[in-house]
């Protein structure tokens, strides 16, 4: 605004003018914006919030229920019950006096023999635990030792010399 003017420049227009319009615009944004929020807190005083559903003109019809209806339900319901798992436990008696005697008989016949020896290739679970006690317990009386030369290697039964056992 300080700067002269030349000849020719009479469009001239003040920087000024396009501050002053946009805060004007900016004035009247603000007052339209109160407005609306003083007209909302109105509303909000006179108009409750929620919703209240009408009542219902007439009771619902009571409910009517055969007999073989509700037994057929019933049934239905008690099929869809899993039936509980019943396990029923047989003992079985082990023999360790006869895998004992096996054993002895096996190392009459040789100085040592191995697990699958005194078990057997077809041994049912009754043998192998009935075996298994009587080596423990034949190693217990110092009948015989039990040896695993290497982890995770095959068990070595040797009979026990007469004056180990003693």
């Amino acid at each position: 605004m300080l700067l002269p003017r030349r000849l020719g420049d009479d469009e001239w227009e003040d920087p000024r003018a396009e501050l002053v319009r946009r805060l004007l615009e900016y004035q009247q944004i603000r007052e339209l914006v109160d407005w609306l929020g003083h007209a909302a807190d109105v509303r909000a005083e006179r108009l409750g919030r929620g919703y209240e559903a009408p009542p219902p003109d007439a009771p619902p019809a009571p409910l009517q229920i055969d007999l073989n209806d509700l037994l057929a339900a019933a049934e239905r319901v008690i099929a869809l019950i899993p039936e509980p798992m019943l396990h029923r436990v047989v003992p079985r008696p082990l023999d360790v006096e006869g895998a004992t005697e096996r054993i002895n008989g096996l190392l009459a016949e040789r100085v040592q023999c191995g697990w699958i020896d005194v078990v057997g290739r077809g041994a049912t679970i009754v043998d192998i635990l009935s075996a298994f006690i009587a080596l423990l317990e034949l190693a217990k009386r110092s009948s015989l030792t039990l040896s695993q030369p290497e982890p995770f290697g095959p068990m070595v039964i040797t009979r026990a010399t007469p004056r180990e056992a003693a």
